[in-house]
């Protein structure tokens, strides 16, 4: 089965998504996990915290692609988008 992304305001066909097994969705899984232990947990929090800083500058630099995105896939209004990109790119924990 396809897994399928119409846009809701024209029901255009954005993009299709074919389905993977459960080995193969296993496998992944694992896959990032091994990353998280054998990397991502052992680099300092300071380190950490600039990954995720350059993201957010990322996600600000382009806000108006992935704004565009949430438009085109959920219906949002752009300006909704707008204000999701940039809550997004604020958000610490």
């Amino acid at each position: 089965m396809q897994f399928k992304s119409v846009n809701p305001a024209t029901g255009q066909l954005v993009r299709t998504f074919e389905e993977i097994s459960d080995r193969d969705l296993e496998l992944a899984l694992g896959t990032a996990h091994k990353a998280y232990e054998t990397d991502w947990r052992l680099r300092p929090v300071a380190e950490r915290a600039r990954i995720v800083s350059r993201a957010a500058a990322i996600l600000r630099e382009k806000a108006d692609e992935y704004a565009g995105y949430l438009t085109l896939e959920m219906g949002k209004r752009i300006a909704e988008s707008h204000s999701e990109v940039a809550m997004s790119a604020a958000a610490r924990n």
